[in-house]
């Protein structure tokens, strides 16, 4: 109930600003490069903007004491449901991924999401168990995994692939 109640509240952000993908789309069908690159840092900016109110209410809301439920369960969804959100910025900054849907180029979007998906199977197994050398962590295992591997994905593929690209036209 802690990923999806986080969730939730970010869903509504990822939709916004994965929006931006359209644009980008329109942008670059009329050859305007540089609209593309406005549009891109916009979204870049919504996101970052809207973090801290996920961070305010991940950390002074606690919605699962309405659930009614044992407070070993809410202590465990509240734990993941404040690491997820302050982990969102990820999902939220994945703006670097709507630029290459509109661009048409989702086979890297594809490939990061493939990726992100194998880190986070070996990160939450590592972590949740104790494998790898990593520390048996339980339920906080599993967000952290689920959190690292969101960064992989969004910051080391997506983001360092668009820099590249900026930096390939700049020279």
């Amino acid at each position: 109930s802690g990923g999806l109640s986080s969730y939730v509240l970010c869903s509504f952000l990822v939709g916004l600003i994965g929006y931006v993908s359209a644009l980008v789309a329109q942008y670059d069908d009329v050859q305007k490069l540089r609209m593309c690159g406005l549009a891109i840092i916009q979204a870049l900016y919504l996101s970052l903007i809207s973090y801290p109110i996920l961070i305010f209410y991940a950390y002074y809301q606690n919605i699962f004491i309405f659930a009614k439920r044992e407070p070993l369960l809410t202590d465990f969804a509240s734990t993941y449901a404040k690491t997820l959100l302050a982990g969102s910025i990820f999902l939220i900054t994945r703006t670097e991924g709507s630029f290459f849907v509109g661009i048409g180029k989702t086979k890297i979007v594809v490939i990061a999401d493939l990726i992100g998906t194998v880190v986070n199977i070996l990160l939450n197994y590592g972590l949740i168990f104790g494998k790898f050398g990593l520390p048996a962590m339980a339920i906080q295992g599993a967000v952290l995994g689920t959190v690292c591997s969101s960064g992989v994905k969004s910051c080391i593929i997506l983001l360092g692939t668009y820099l590249r690209g900026c930096l390939k036209a700049l020279s």
